[in-house]
């Protein structure tokens, strides 16, 4: 059993992104889509969905999307 099957289909996409990052704290768009098999605008809303709930949650995290390119950033910046 992995632990996305215990998730929402969202949630395991945006811990898919996130994993990703993770290991690929700076990548491009298209990296992140071959990876996780979404479209652009899948992986827009659930970048969104995590800066949201970071934001929310008091967390210091950010994925940064600019140029085709992503990049996580933990911590202050």
């Amino acid at each position: 059993m992995y632990l996305g099957d215990l998730m929402e289909k969202a949630e395991c996409g945006q811990f898919s992104i996130l994993s990703f990052l993770l290991q690929e704290s700076q990548t491009t768009v298209k990296a992140v889509m071959e990876e996780t098999g979404f479209s652009k605008a899948t992986l827009t809303k659930y970048v969104t969905l995590l800066n949201d709930k970071a934001l929310d949650s008091g967390l210091e995290l950010t994925i940064h999307s600019e140029d085709e390119n992503l990049r996580l950033s933990i911590g202050a910046a």
